[in-house]
């Protein structure tokens, strides 16, 4: 992604999401997270939709044109602007953003996680009970 581009996006979260916060006048904030599937080289893309492309990610099928060190960054940074308004907010509610800064950072996801798990030959109720805290 190139430093304008970035730049532009970077100014527009801040714009959308982080001005609005610094208003004194909502007695209730909250966050909005659009992020529309964008293809800059115009390349052809074998998906049709958020939903497929999403379980092509958890399923460890990246499309070409998605950069992942550059993905990482870009989620990283929604992130700490999410931490900043939460901060602003004063209610400590950025505890809640921890866990998300290891599975940007790493990529991950509780569903990847879950994949990788199967394909080791783990039993699918043995996952189950896992993700539904119950073991």
């Amino acid at each position: 992604m190139s430093a304008s581009l970035y730049n532009a996006v970077k100014q527009r979260l801040y714009s959308r999401y982080i001005a609005p916060t610094e208003k004194k006048t909502a007695l209730n904030a909250g966050i909005e997270i659009e992020l529309p599937i964008v293809n800059l080289r115009r390349e052809a893309v074998d998906f049709s939709s958020a939903a497929e492309l999403r379980g092509m990610l958890n399923r460890e099928r990246w499309p070409d044109f998605i950069d992942r060190k550059t993905l990482s960054k870009t989620l990283l940074h929604i992130l700490g602007i999410a931490d900043k308004g939460l901060r602003k907010r004063g209610k400590n509610e950025e505890i809640f953003l921890r866990p998300l800064y290891d599975r940007a950072e790493q990529l991950q996801s509780p569903a990847r996680e879950y994949y990788d798990r199967l394909a080791a030959d783990e039993k699918q109720e043995a996952l189950i009970l896992d993700y539904a805290a119950l073991n």
